[in-house]
């Protein structure tokens, strides 16, 4: 079986790749722009092709004789308007697939691509689960939770200041989820040749948490007290943007937050064996914020 993989070098490409490699009957094709990022895969087989997602003509070369394509739209920071974008890279996806006939695409997406508004940068998303949803293909949507690893924008924050500073109250709950314990979920499905038609699988992680949670945990693996402060939309643009993020992207980012924060990004499945992954927050904070910070 032939996977291509876009995304290779991120948090979940590279974890799906290492969880990937060495599985019989498996070839893996990756999509990056720099193949000197991924000389260790390439190393233990992987094959890379260089090229930009945004090329038409390059991802229909890149995906010739491919089986199975992870789809992982890349986030673009300073895109002018990040719906756009999304739809941009998923129509030259799609025309790939149908031209080389792949036939089954595994869709990274989010929890909340269901919803038709008020969830920022997923609405791309959305978008995307419609487009390929109306072809031929077998298409698997895994719908991954608010990352964990979202949190490692706040290291520099708690280790000046011992605060998170988000435009989301404390008390918001959300599913957290851990971006190893997507790439073991993708790889898995990756590997299963029994699904056919189009599947959703959301992944809520182990709980859902409350922000003020969050800290707390931090505060108990690092041993000093951590604070979730609530910041207004302005401050948070104001941050963001002087992080050196895009404008568009910066305010898709706030109405993501503030759409946890009024309840309005649900899940659509209900809480499940099948949906529910491994990694407890406290984990996630022992393993990898704690370092982090402390580094």
């Amino acid at each position: 079986m032939k996977i291509a993989i876009t995304g290779p070098t991120g948090n979940i490409g590279r974890k799906l790749v290492k969880t990937l490699q060495g599985k019989e009957g498996v070839e893996l094709i990756l999509l990056a722009r720099d193949a000197r990022k991924l000389e260790e895969e390439q190393r233990f087989g992987a094959t890379v092709i260089e090229g930009d997602l945004k090329d038409g003509v390059y991802l229909r070369r890149a995906l010739e004789g491919v089986d199975t394509l992870f789809f992982l739209i890349p986030p673009d920071i300073a895109a002018k308007n990040v719906r756009a974008y999304y739809n941009h890279m998923t129509e030259h996806a799609a025309c790939a697939v149908g031209s080389n006939k792949v036939s089954r695409v595994v869709l990274l997406s989010s929890l909340g691509a269901h919803l038709k508004e008020k969830t920022g940068p997923i609405l791309g998303l959305h978008d995307a689960e419609w487009t390929f949803g109306q072809s031929d293909v077998d298409l698997f949507c895994l719908r991954p939770a608010y990352f964990m690893e979202n949190l490692l924008a706040a290291v520099g924050s708690i280790q000046a200041g011992n605060a998170i500073y988000l435009p989301v109250s404390g008390s918001a709950r959300t599913p957290m989820i851990a971006t190893e314990d997507i790439a073991e979920t993708a790889a898995a499905v990756l590997c299963d040749r029994s699904w056919t038609g189009k599947r959703v699988l959301e992944l809520q992680g182990a709980a859902d948490v409350s922000f003020d949670e969050a800290a707390k945990t931090i505060s108990q693996v690092i041993g000093r007290e951590v604070q979730h402060i609530q910041v207004t939309a302005e401050q948070a643009f104001e941050a963001l943007t002087g992080m050196g993020l895009g404008e568009d992207y910066s305010k898709q980012l706030i109405e993501l937050l503030e759409s946890i924060d009024r309840g309005w990004l649900k899940p659509a499945q209900a809480r499940s064996g099948e949906n529910t992954t491994p990694t407890t927050f406290a984990e996630f904070a022992r393993d990898i914020l704690a370092p982090a910070i402390k580094g």
